[in-house]
């Protein structure tokens, strides 16, 4: 999966927590500490993963202003806080405590539903996945 994910946290445990997993499946992760970093990643990036806590909703905000095609998740700290995100354009909200199980999905439900990809082991080269049809084959052919 190639992601490109700002990381918006000043909880230095949070953020060594979120750039491994989002660096395990083979995205790309810069964190910032504040929103004042984040206007010079925003053609760069896919993805952003914003703590809510502290200023974290205006962060939120800003950057469905600033980046409207930019994919969020947010870092909830109570529950209450989920339903004010997805309102503001959070795509996906993990609330504390979370597992990393969670994270790895929720990383993963960034990704945008086509960027679906098959790498070629023979070569390294990453080929765009083939749509797979629900309908049963019988039900594909011309009459």
């Amino acid at each position: 999966m190639d992601l490109r994910v700002i990381v918006l946290t000043a909880d230095l445990g949070l953020s060594d927590l979120l750039r491994a997993q989002i660096e395990n499946l083979g995205c790309r992760a810069s964190v910032a500490e504040d929103y004042g970093a984040v206007p010079s990643l925003l053609d760069w990036a896919d993805a952003a993963i914003v703590d809510l806590a502290g200023s974290g909703m205006d962060d939120l905000n800003r950057l469905r202003v600033e980046a409207p095609r930019v994919r969020i998740l947010g870092i909830a700290t109570e529950a209450d806080q989920e339903s004010a995100a997805r309102s503001a354009g959070a795509l996906a909200v993990l609330v504390e405590p979370f597992s990393i199980a969670e994270v790895v999905e929720a990383v993963r439900g960034l990704a945008p539903p086509d960027a679906a990809s098959v790498v070629d082991l023979r070569t390294g080269h990453a080929l765009a996945a083939t749509v797979a049809e629900d309908a049963p084959w019988w039900a594909t052919r011309p009459s």
